[in-house]
């Protein structure tokens, strides 16, 4: 009898927390991604954040293709927010969309 209710309550308590959990998106969807050239010497990068994810300000990395066509200068990065991780530390994030040039 108590194995019998502890599977049950087992069961209850697994098929809540499935549905609880949360199905992560690909980076592509929770970040979707535009470039532009709004002139010769500026490249304009617009990143749309998806609600409840973390754009982290340390892994934006910018970089041109192998061929060394163009040289980039430093990023500009607008003012990000103080995000807590427990156990980690602290980050600098964008939660919503972030335009860099």
């Amino acid at each position: 009898m108590k194995k019998g209710f502890l599977f049950i309550c087992l069961f209850i308590f697994y098929t809540i927390l499935g549905q609880a959990a949360v199905n992560p998106i690909s980076v592509d969807q929770a970040f979707p991604l535009r470039v532009s050239s709004p002139n010769n010497n500026t490249i304009l990068i617009h990143w749309d954040i998806q609600p409840g994810y973390y754009l982290y300000q340390e892994h934006i990395n910018i970089t041109v293709s192998a061929d060394g066509v163009a040289v980039l200068g430093k990023p500009v990065l607008p003012e990000g927010k103080e995000h807590v991780v427990p156990g980690l530390g602290n980050f600098i994030v964008y939660e919503s969309p972030v335009d860099i040039s």
